[in-house]
């Protein structure tokens, strides 16, 4: 089998292999329900926190078998009269004698339930929060301190990121990492700054 990429990666063949294509489409899948989630989380959190200040990884567990369920119930309460045969039968030595056999049908529903292909199976995603940069007096050339986030305020964020991917820890048993911790972007930009500067 041959296939043509472009620098980037990208196929620019069809692949003939059925099952190659199939396994592709889905890593696609996969990969475009991450970075669906990836970005709509961390624009919430550039508007909650401030841009750059939580960074969110999501890794995301597809399922793509298809399942068909079936179930029949049956209502012993509730019965039809499906037929009924009567028949007499008459002697001079016992007299009529009357035979009935009746048959009922039993009330029975039968629903059909197919599983949907490539729904979210598992969730595991990792939140790094930002220490908060605090100002030490007046000079602007003084190194800046980091404070870690006040439980509660993680707490609010957890919360927030957890409603934003649709995390189940208890059905599907997601996973929800929160790290707070001070960027290394902060001491790059200072010595980009000083770089610059020294120029």
């Amino acid at each position: 089998v041959i296939t043509v990429v472009d620098a980037f990666g990208n196929v620019l063949s069809e692949e003939m292999d059925p099952l190659a294509r199939a396994t592709a489409k889905q890593l696609e899948m996969q990969r475009n329900v991450e970075a669906y989630l990836e970005k709509r989380t961390q624009s919430i959190m550039d508007r909650v926190l401030g841009p750059d200040q939580a960074f969110v990884r999501v890794s995301v567990e597809l399922d793509f078998d298809q399942r068909e369920e079936t179930i029949e119930t049956y209502d012993p309460n509730q019965t039809v009269l499906r037929s009924e045969q009567r028949s007499e039968e008459q002697s001079a030595e016992s007299g009529t004698k009357e035979n009935s056999v009746s048959n009922y049908e039993v009330n029975t529903a039968v629903r059909r339930i197919t599983g949907t292909v490539g729904s979210v199976k598992r969730i595991t995603a990792s939140l790094m929060v930002n220490s908060i940069k605090r100002v030490v007096g007046l000079d602007p050339q003084a190194p800046p301190e980091f404070e870690d986030r006040t439980p509660e305020d993680l707490n609010n964020v957890t919360n927030i990121v957890r409603g934003a991917l649709g995390i189940d820890e208890a059905g599907r048993n997601d996973v929800l990492t929160v790290s707070n911790f001070a960027f290394a972007t902060q001491d790059l930009k200072r010595a980009a700054e000083k770089k610059q500067d020294d120029e």
